[in-house]
């Protein structure tokens, strides 16, 4: 059965199609991928259909009828749930609250202790865990992720749309969620899976819809393609799927954490003694699942949170109560793990962003004079370089992709050449031909004999990137290894706390 039909469906925003004129059908009980680069249209077409936008051209079906939703609670009444990249959340109330939010079916006073009992179910079936208690603003961007995926799966969904929903999960919860999604399918549930991943597209996919510019390019059977031909329809030219790690020369001690105690803003230890080292010329990789340290061991490193106890030296200088700009005076840059809320200023421009690192510097201002065309010269040079797109530096960064925005930080941190990288979840959202060339861009940092420390949840970046992994669980170092594909069950055995000596 025809469950979901787009006819013609564009969508323009001036003079830029973000979508234009997109055919497409979806069969009930498909899973279907939907592949392009950063900014290709795809995120603009999924939220067309659940109703968060609206086209400029075309038609929607929904099980043959000619659907126009206003909103997303109309399109969960038809059936029609979506996981988003960047949370729908509200961030002052529980995750309980946020999933029953929408639901008309639940009354006006509902009934927790029954829900809560319902979700936990689901949770233990899907395999995540989410304290249902909690505040999401109190949440680390993984428990986020998690309570999107349940409160969608809780929602009883005909059309599930899944936005990068493995970006923040260990191997085995990978696993566990794809059975969950072959479950649903066998239900007769249909799925619209974005994701990078072109491995688990291939896994757990029946089609694939790629697209280029905004426009539908190809849809094919999984069974008649592989990873290379996607790869390169969606970038439109061949990519380097497996780049061969850059060899350097290991050089002195740069980096030494040595006994490291941070708390968050809570007041509850995350970082408990922590002892790491990083020497010239090599990158260390940290894998851990989200809510183990990660987030206040980069911001203690950054120079945003201080320490309750320990020491950060570098270069054997004592920088422990360093600012964060002190520290990118030295020689230290810094790639957040949240772009929006913390690597970038939202509503300024992409100029202003590129700038913002380098502004008070020559031939950027003199005298504290800004200078606007050295700046405007800047911005261009970086959306060339880092293949930026946006039409012009002077449009406001909201309006970029995901994967744009990332573009921004990695270009404004890494055109000065820092003698160590502190980047967090770097090509999160992003295809394969950025990522490639943001791995090359690491590759060229190692190859100068700069530092990188890797702090992801993505354990394959991990491995393609990393000369050792160290993985954190519960605030420590609980084991370090090899970064090789040999290793990856051994890394998420540690990243669930489980110690190489263990048992199962």
């Amino acid at each position: 059965m025809k469950l979901l039909e787009l006819k013609d469906i564009s969508k323009q925003y001036g003079t830029m199609y973000a979508n234009d004129k997109i055919s497409l059908q979806m069969e009930k009980g498909e899973i279907r991928a939907l592949l392009g680069e950063n900014g290709a249209g795809k995120t603009t077409l999924v939220k067309m259909i659940c109703g968060l936008s609206k086209p400029t051209e075309g038609e929607i079906f929904w099980k043959g009828k000619k659907v126009d939703f206003h909103n997303p609670s109309e399109a969960r009444k038809c059936g029609i749930s979506m996981v988003h990249q960047h949370f729908m959340l509200a961030d002052e109330l529980t995750v309980l609250e946020n999933i029953t939010l929408g639901i008309s079916h639940i009354g006006a006073v509902p009934d927790y202790r029954k829900i809560k009992e319902k979700v936990t179910r689901l949770m233990d079936s899907v395999g995540l865990s989410v304290p249902l208690n909690l505040k999401v603003g109190d949440l680390s961007i993984g428990f986020k992720q998690r309570a999107e995926i349940v409160r969608a799966l809780y929602n009883g969904t005909e059309l599930l749309i899944l936005d990068e929903p493995t970006a923040v999960l260990t191997p085995q919860e990978i696993k566990n969620l794809l059975e969950v999604l072959r479950t649903l399918k066998e239900q007769g549930c249909s799925i619209i899976l974005i994701s990078h991943k072109l491995n688990e597209i291939m896994e757990i996919c029946d089609s694939v819809s790629i697209l280029r510019d905004g426009r539908l390019i190809q849809t094919l059977a999984i069974s008649s393609t592989d990873t290379n031909e996607l790869a390169r329809l969606m970038v439109g030219r061949e990519v380097n799927m497996k780049l061969e790690k850059a060899v350097a020369e290991k050089g002195k001690r740069l980096l030494k954490i040595e006994n490291l105690t941070v708390k968050d803003d809570f007041g509850t230890r995350k970082v408990k003694k922590l002892n790491l080292e990083i020497a010239e010329g090599e990158i260390v990789g940290v894998a851990g699942v989200e809510g183990n340290g990660q987030k206040e061991l980069a911001d203690c490193l950054f120079g945003v949170r201080k320490p309750e106890e320990g020491h950060v030296y570098f270069e054997e200088e004592d920088i422990t109560f360093y600012s964060a700009r002190q520290r990118r005076n030295i020689g230290i840059g810094r790639v957040p793990e949240d772009r929006q809320k913390t690597g970038l200023i939202m509503g300024f421009s992409v100029n202003e962003n590129l700038n913002s690192e380098s502004y008070m510097q020559r031939p950027y201002s003199k005298g504290g004079m800004l200078n606007p065309g050295k700046m405007m010269e800047f911005s261009h040079e970086m959306i060339k370089r880092f293949g930026i797109k946006v039409m012009d530096a002077r449009e406001a960064v909201d309006a970029l992709s995901g994967g744009n925005q990332q573009k921004v930080i990695l270009a404004r941190e890494l055109c000065f050449s820092p003698k160590l990288l502190i980047i967090v979840n770097p090509t999160r959202g992003m295809d394969v031909g950025a990522s490639e060339y943001i791995y090359q861009k690491i590759f060229e940092l190692k190859k100068q004999g700069s530092a990188v420390l890797l702090i992801s949840t993505e354990l394959d970046e991990i491995l393609t990137l990393s000369d050792r992994v160290e993985v954190i669980f519960d605030g420590n170092m609980i084991g370090s290894t090899e970064a090789t594909g040999d290793q990856i069950w051994e890394i998420g055995r540690l990243m669930a706390g489980i110690k190489p000596e263990a048992k199962e």
